[in-house]
């Protein structure tokens, strides 16, 4: 995602851990981190305790996450969002 209002490209990982980084100038909605499943369909990703690896509401965030080698996006699933810019870097 890149300087977007809505939902970012679609990326492939090799899989390892990785840093998530979210901004943007404005943010009133959900946007979600997802997987796209072999069926075809986007499905959100979630970390070992169960919770969603989104953001609400905010401007900045940061999370590290475990992925196998799949497809990616940051998705908004409701509300708006101005300038979002989202970064998914190896750490490792």
């Amino acid at each position: 995602m890149s300087n977007a209002s809505a939902t970012g490209a679609a990326v492939s990982v090799l899989g390892g851990e990785y840093m998530l980084l979210f901004d943007a100038t404005s943010n009133t909605g959900t946007v979600v981190l997802q997987v796209l499943s072999p069926s075809g369909t986007w499905i959100p990703v979630s970390v070992f305790s169960g919770s969603l690896v989104q953001t609400t509401g905010t401007l900045l965030g940061q999370c590290t996450v475990e992925l196998g080698a799949c497809t990616v996006r940051m998705a908004l699933v409701s509300g708006s969002l101005t300038a979002g810019n989202c970064y998914l870097v190896g750490v490792g």
